[in-house]
C-alpha cells in the first residue's frame, strides 16, 4: 500500500510552541517597560473582520451592532472599520479593541455617551483639552477616532526619533515612574498615553482579552457548543463527530474556555475521518488514515 504523507501533528507540535505568537510581554505582573511586543503591535492579521464582530458580540458591545461613518465619509460596521484601519497602517486590531475599551469602555458598555463615541480611542483629547473646543471637531466620530489611533501608531512606530518616549531612552512620568522601553510598542503606548496608571489599565485589559494562548494540538471547546477543535497552523479545527475524537485523541486534554477565546482562532479545515478508517477513491483505490496521512 503506497502511504501519502502529510507532514503529522507530533513532527510539528514542538516547533508552534515557541512561534512570536507564544512568546510575547503577558506576564502576571506589570512590566512598565515592556508592556507588549513589537510583534503584537504589528501583527495586523491577528484578526479576520468577522473574528472582530463575534468579539464584539461576545462581550455584548454597542459596537457590534451599529454603523459609522468612517474616514473617508462611508458608513460602515464597526468591525468593519476596525478591520479596515489594522489593514492600512499594519496595525494589530487586537490593539484598536483594547484601546476602545481603555479609553472609552466601548468594548463591554451597552448603551456608550455620545462622549464615549465621539472621542471612542482618546485621540487629541488631552488632559488639559476640552472636547468643546472648536479645534478639536474634527477628530470627533468613532470612525475617525479609529483611524488616527492607527495612523499614529504606524507613525511612532515608523519615526522613533521624533517622539518624547523611545526604546532605551529614560522618561519621567507622572512625577516619579522612571519609564525605558525595551521595545518600540511600549515607546508607542507612553506616547500614547504618557501616564502609569493609563498603561497600568491598557496592561490589564489586553491580558484579559489576549493572554491565553494555546499551541498547536491543544483541543478546545467552550460551555457555547458541543464542537470540539484542534488548534492547528493557528486555526480551529472542528471535530465533526465523537468517534473522530475518541479515535485520535484524548478526550482527557480537552480545555473548556470562554467563547472569545475560541473566537479568536480562525476556522480551519474539517477533521471528519477517524483513525484507520478505509477511503476508497473513484479509482477504486483504497487507503488507510492514519492522523493526517493516507
Amino acid at each position: 500500500m503506497k502511504t501519502l504523507t502529510i507532514l503529522p501533528l507530533a513532527a510539528l507540535a514542538g516547533v508552534f510552541l515557541f512561534t512570536p505568537q507564544t512568546l510575547n510581554a503577558q506576564s502576571s505582573v506589570f512590566d512598565t517597560n515592556n508592556i507588549i511586543s513589537d510583534f503584537e503591535l504589528v501583527d495586523y492579521n491577528s484578526m479576520s473582520q468577522a473574528a472582530i464582530q463575534r468579539f464584539l458580540e461576545s462581550h455584548g458591545s454597542y459596537l457590534s451592532n451599529h454603523s459609522f461613518v468612517d474616514y473617508a465619509g462611508v458608513v460602515r460596521p464597526a468591525s468593519e472599520i476596525i478591520y479596515n484601519t489594522a489593514q492600512q497602517y499594519s496595525i494589530n486590531p487586537k490593539l484598536i479593541l483594547t484601546m476602545l475599551q481603555k479609553e472609552q469602555s466601548l468594548i463591554e458598555n451597552r448603551s456608550p455617551s455620545q462622549h464615549a463615541l465621539d472621542w471612542a480611542t482618546g485621540y487629541a483629547l488631552c488632559d488639559s483639552c476640552s472636547s468643546s473646543d472648536p479645534n478639536l471637531q474634527d477628530f470627533i466620530g468613532v470612525g475617525r477616532q479609529i483611524d488616527y489611533l492607527g495612523k499614529i501608531m504606524r507613525k511612532y512606530y515608523e519615526n522613533p526619533f521624533l517622539y518624547n518616549f523611545q526604546p532605551g531612552k529614560q522618561t519621567i512620568v507622572d512625577l516619579f515612574y522612571s519609564i525605558t522601553p525595551r521595545n518600540q510598542a511600549t515607546a508607542n503606548l507612553y506616547n500614547y498615553t504618557p501616564h502609569y496608571s493609563g498603561n497600568f489599565n491598557f496592561w490589564k485589559i489586553w491580558n484579559r482579552y489576549w493572554s491565553r494562548s494555546y499551541p498547536d494540538g491543544t483541543l478546545l471547546t467552550s460551555p457555547n457548543t458541543s464542537t470540539v477543535y484542534l488548534i492547528q497552523f493557528g486555526r480551529k479545527r472542528p471535530i465533526v463527530s465523537y468517534l473522530v475524537l475518541l479515535s485520535r485523541f484524548d478526550t482527557s486534554k480537552i480545555i473548556t474556555v470562554e467563547q472569545p477565546d475560541l473566537d479568536q482562532f480562525e476556522d480551519g479545515p474539517e477533521i471528519r475521518f477517524a483513525n484507520y478508517a478505509l477511503l476508497r477513491n473513484e479509482n477504486g483505490d483504497i487507503f488507510l488514515t492514519v492522523d493526517d496521512s493516507l
